[in-house]
């Protein structure tokens, strides 16, 4: 088991953590910028604005969520 001086004395230890947090930072980010598109579109920005504002996000997925949020609000 990995203790917390593993990760704070050692090399390996200090590089893991580093990696755990860059990984944990990369999922939160991408969290944020799926809520933020849903939320533009909810509204009512167009897919080319969410695309150009959110470049991190592929058109399809700007695109199907823009559906999703259309079914969600009949």
């Amino acid at each position: 088991m990995m203790t917390t001086m593993y990760f704070k004395k050692s090399q390996e230890g200090a590089a893991s953590m580093s990696d755990i947090v860059e990984e944990y930072f990369r999922k939160r980010m991408a969290e944020h910028d799926k809520e933020t598109a849903k939320t533009f579109l909810q509204n009512g920005a167009s897919i080319e604005l969410v695309r150009k504002s959110i470049p991190t996000l592929s058109l399809e997925f700007i695109e199907e969520l823009s559906e999703q949020v259309m079914m969600s609000a009949k």
